[in-house]
């Protein structure tokens, strides 16, 4: 497993380029991770350099030892096994292959491998190839691999590797949810996947109904184009609901009754029997609707027609979200488990104690964020 893990932390550490230097078979599994940490930092370094528009050459990393070893028995990409050992470069102790070469170029898309028809863009990647390793190894002469960001950078790539092994290729797939299931979720679920009619209205809210009668009257004498502008300004300046008033008065899209999974603001009952009443974008309600917290001057917006979305609308749908909930349960049961085998003990204590940090700075990460 541990020889497993490390390859995948090895192709997505370096996530575009090859490896600096090979695992001496004297290391500890931890120095070896640790000197995978100088490629990503030449990574960073890398990309600030490259031109606008251009899209770098995705290298993966794979180890070989400072004395080449004998070539692979069998050929591959049209090679023999004689020029797939051939050395294309030295960079202090690290070979560069004709066989890695080609392995890179070969796991690029259909278009990407276009682009290295010729010997000169051959020569092109090549060059690229030997910055990376360059960089690389001065990032690690100057002990970029261990600064903090860099072994959390390590740290999450490790975890995603793990996750990625367990998780990835080999775990139930979207494409292996049985039909019957999502179907049984589409009949369990269908007021997901339908909506009512919708209107959407703004209103203004004051105290008396007199007030809320002015204002009609004197909306109604603004053109459609300019009634909404003049609308907007008099829920800012007037209106008791301040909450939409910050928004010109909007209470957004509501059915005729209310559903908090679909609708973002509270809109009193009377106010959407008078909203639906009315007919095109622009038309006010010709009076003043009482509610608990007033009396409202309500214009319409807009409306929405009702939508029921079919089983074959939403079957992919609903195949992705339950993989993910299946997948979501599986890390979890396995996270459990690994808690019980290493007994984590907690102190909570202590948290009460904390006090708002200091912003961080632009190499602290979000916990919420640390692990997939």
């Amino acid at each position: 497993m541990t020889a497993r893990i490390t390859a995948r932390i090895t192709a997505r550490i370096t996530a575009r380029i090859t490896a600096r230097r090979p695992p001496s078979p004297c290391r500890s599994p931890k120095a070896q991770v640790q000197a995978l940490c100088g490629s990503a930092v030449a990574l960073a370094l890398l990309w600030g350099g490259c031109g606008a528009g251009e899209q770098p050459v995705e290298l993966t990393q794979r180890p070989t030892p400072k004395v080449h070893p004998p070539p692979p028995p069998n050929p591959r990409h049209g090679l023999t096994s004689e020029q797939v050992g051939q050395v294309l470069a030295t960079v202090g102790d690290r070979q560069l292959t004709l066989g890695e070469l080609t392995d890179n170029i070969a796991r690029q898309s259909p278009y990407l491998r276009a682009r290295y028809e010729t010997v000169e863009q051959r020569r092109a990647l090549l060059e690229q190839w030997l910055r990376l390793e360059l960089l690389s190894q001065e990032a690690t002469r100057l002990g970029y691999m261990e600064r903090p960001e860099t072994k959390e950078a390590m740290e999450q790539t490790m975890v995603q590797a793990l996750l990625d092994e367990h998780f990835g290729a080999h775990f139930q797939q979207p494409a292996d949810i049985k039909l019957e299931e999502i179907r049984t979720y589409y009949d369990a679920h269908r007021a997901d996947f339908s909506r009512p009619a919708q209107v959407r209205a703004s209103h203004i809210v004051v105290a008396n109904r007199s007030t809320a009668q002015r204002l009609i009257t004197r909306l109604k004498r603004e053109s459609m184009v300019d009634r909404a502008e003049r609308f907007r300004a008099l829920a800012k300046d007037q209106s008791l609901d301040k909450h939409s008033a910050a928004t010109g008065g909007d209470l957004r899209f509501f059915g005729q009754q209310a559903n908090p999974a679909q609708e973002s603001a509270t809109v009193p009952q009377a106010v959407r029997v008078a909203a639906f009443n009315l007919d095109k974008t622009g038309d006010l309600h010709p009076a003043a609707v009482a509610s608990p917290a007033g009396f409202h001057v309500i214009m319409l917006t807009a409306k929405r027609d009702a939508l029921e979305r079919s089983f074959e609308d939403v079957e992919r749908t609903i195949r992705q979200q339950l993989w993910r909930a299946k997948r979501e349960a599986a890390i979890t049961a396995f996270v459990d488990n690994l808690r019980a085998k290493l007994q984590v003990q907690e102190n909570l204590a202590p948290l009460a104690q904390l006090t708002q940090p200091a912003a961080p700075d632009s190499t602290t990460r979000d916990p919420q964020t640390a692990v997939p």
